[in-house]
């Protein structure tokens, strides 16, 4: 399913868009949009080698535009790209930072230069980005000065609109440097939405994509696009394993209209669904093993599916800690509540025959019990208490580890009492007998 095209209105017209990084990719495809719109708009490019390819893409444009070649990782850039914007068109309605880079690699091999380069443009490229271009947004009378219905009925003011990543919030491994550069944008964004509105007549949002088929993107995954494929088309519900530059477009464009006047400080995850609570640090990885159209139990109510008793019993150590990360993962909390449940309603349901099958499982779990430890300490947090617990080599074990742990420990604890009352005589039993 491809993303609609752009809907040739006029709803911006006579504004100005100022966008960072627009040669090509994401920035290029924000630039038609906008343009499609109607907003005059300022192109920009890093190097001078890469101006035909960014007038090829002014020549794609529907409305008057302007290139200019701003390197955004030093500190003149910013400061060169706003200037020739105020001078073309006077003032910038829309502020598009999008410039950026990717570094990936371990931390082991990473390296001081790297770093440098990458805070240089995703962090303080768009911190003097914006910084510069503040003087120059679309004239505003200070809130005190006007009642707050007159910015209502005009919808009016400028739009600050930074694209982040996904990584900010929920990087993956090999993105030390990346999601650090992302993570101080991200910090800076939530600044900015409670501190530039009220001064300058703005709103300040994020989106913030996930895999996007752009150049950089699939050159990245290359090595193993075929298993990174597969993987995200198992975790998207939606159609496509990858978005479409255009999918980011669009959403850029709705949070730039006037309309969008009353969103501010969102960050918005373009990715999907496969990842769809950014305050998710489980990444949402459950739906890798379980997959959605797979039954939980069969008819009777009893037999457990086979993934279930691979995510307990036959996951490698590897796929196991994984899982064990997950605090919020409640997909897999829930299924091990759900399956002590069925448990229950199966041994009473069934009998010996329910008991026999407590048995099995219970054999199979305890199998990999040596994986959970059963002493922890409960401390107070700031919200109550936490549980903290060390592994015999000294490594705290992280929230996520022990939620899981909790959890799966209850469900042995279940396990065990089934069992046991199934052994007496195999007799349907209720709360009070198993009391």
């Amino acid at each position: 399913m491809s993303p609609p095209e752009h809907p040739q209105t006029a709803s911006m017209q006579g504004k100005t868009a100022v966008i960072s990084g627009s040669s090509a990719g994401i920035g290029a495809a924000i630039a038609i949009e906008l343009s499609a719109r109607g907003a005059n708009i300022v192109l920009n490019f890093p190097f001078p080698h890469l101006q035909t390819e960014c007038e090829q893409i002014g020549a794609k444009l529907h409305t008057p535009w302007i290139a200019v070649c701003a390197d955004l990782s030093t500190v003149s850039g910013p400061a060169t790209l706003v200037s020739a914007a105020v001078t073309r068109f006077k003032q910038i309605d829309i502020l598009v930072s999008n410039a950026g880079m990717v570094p990936l690699g371990p931390l082991g091999e990473a390296d001081a230069d790297t770093w440098d380069r990458a805070l240089n443009l995703n962090s303080r490229g768009a911190f003097l980005l914006v910084k510069a271009a503040l003087p120059h947004l679309t004239p505003f009378e200070p809130r005190a000065t006007k009642p707050s219905s007159a910015t209502a009925a005009t919808g009016g003011g400028s739009r600050i609109i930074i694209v982040a990543s996904v990584a900010s919030r929920m990087p993956e491994v090999n993105q030390s440097i990346y999601a650090a550069s992302k993570g101080t944008l991200d910090a800076m964004i939530r600044v900015w939405a409670k501190e530039l509105p009220p001064l300058y007549g703005c709103t300040v949002n994020a989106v913030a994509p996930g895999p996007i088929s752009t150049e950089t993107f699939l050159k990245n995954i290359s090595p193993h696009f075929d298993m990174v494929k597969q993987d995200l088309d198992q975790r998207t519900p939606v159609e496509g394993a990858f978005g479409d530059v255009k999918d980011v477009a669009w959403t850029v464009a709705f949070l730039a209209e006037e309309r969008s006047r009353w969103i501010n400080g969102e960050y918005i995850l373009l990715t999907g669904g496969s990842i769809y609570d950014s305050h998710d640090p489980a990444n949402n990885t459950i739906p890798l093993l379980i997959p959605p159209q797979t039954a939980l139990f069969d008819s009777t109510g009893l037999q457990c599916s086979q993934f279930v008793l691979a995510v307990l019993t036959q996951q490698s150590d590897e796929d196991f800690g994984q899982l064990g990360r997950s605090l919020e993962a409640t997909p897999i909390l829930a299924l091990l509540d759900q399956l002590a449940e069925a448990l229950v309603g199966g041994v009473r349901r069934d009998g010996q025959a329910g008991a026999e099958h407590v048995h099995d499982l219970h054999r199979q779990v305890d199998a990999r019990a040596g994986h959970v430890q059963t002493h922890a300490e409960v401390g107070a947090g700031e919200e109550g208490g936490v549980l903290a617990r060390r592994e015999p080599g000294g490594e705290d074990r992280d929230a996520g580890q022990l939620a899981f742990d909790a959890k799966l420990l209850d469900l042995l604890l279940i396990l065990g009492l089934l069992g046991a009352l199934a052994g007496d005589d195999g007799q349907d039993r209720g709360p009070a007998d198993a009391a």
